[in-house]
Parts: structure tokens; sequence; C-alpha cells
């Protein structure tokens, strides 16, 4: 950065603290983190899923045996979940990917399974 400053003129503003919608932050060990806890609320608030309590794991052990249960009519809305949860999960939050993973394999045609399976990832 000297050698630019050298040529141009350049104003340093401080480290950068939030980018496209991610929060980042150093420690005081210089480790740095990435979070979207705004989008992560905005998401829970669109499910009206604000108040819900949380779990220890992003899906369910039990999952595969879940009998199916019908389909779930609102395909437009769990895809929309569906693709916020994917976005999360590449940028910060990947210990939900393999939860993702699974439940976008049925993004066509969604049990009301695989919406519990979200709404647990939630």
């Amino acid at each position: 950065m000297s050698t630019l400053g050298a040529e141009v003129k350049i104003k340093h503003l401080g480290e950068r603290q939030r980018y496209l919608g991610v929060d980042m932050f150093r420690d005081p060990e210089c480790n740095f983190y990435l979070c979207q806890t705004d989008k992560i609320e905005k998401l829970l608030q669109k499910c009206k899923m604000g108040d819900c309590k949380t779990v220890s794991t992003p899906m369910a052990v039990e999952f595969n045996r879940i009998p199916e249960d019908g389909k779930f009519s609102n395909v437009e809305l769990y895809q929309s979940v569906l693709g916020s949860l994917m976005n999360l999960s590449s940028w910060s939050w990947p210990g939900i990917s393999a939860a993702v993973n699974i439940l976008s394999q049925h993004a066509a045609e969604p049990l009301n399974k695989h919406l519990k399976g979200i709404k647990h990832i939630l």
C-alpha cells in the first residue's frame, strides 16, 4: 500500500466492518469472523419463528426415518427460505451446509417433513 500511496493520494478509513451485508470483525488474538446476524433475524421474522427454541444440531438425527406426511403446498416459500439458507451456509454459517444440501434435493416437490427440516435449521 505504501508503493501505491506514493503514486496516488490514499485515505485509510480503518478496517472494513461490514461488506455486502456481512459483519466482519477480529478478536484480540486477530482471529477473523464473519457474521450475518441481521439476515438471520430477518429470515426468522419472515418465517414467523422469531421466538423459536434453539437446538444443538442443524438437522434431526432421525430425519430420514420420519414418515412422509403429504406435500407442502407453498413451494415458492420453501424455495425462498431454502435459497436464503444456502446463502447463509456459503458465507458465514457452514455448519448447516449438509442439512441445507439434503433439503435442497427436494426443492421441486417438498413434503411437510422437509418444511420441518427447514424449521429445525432455523
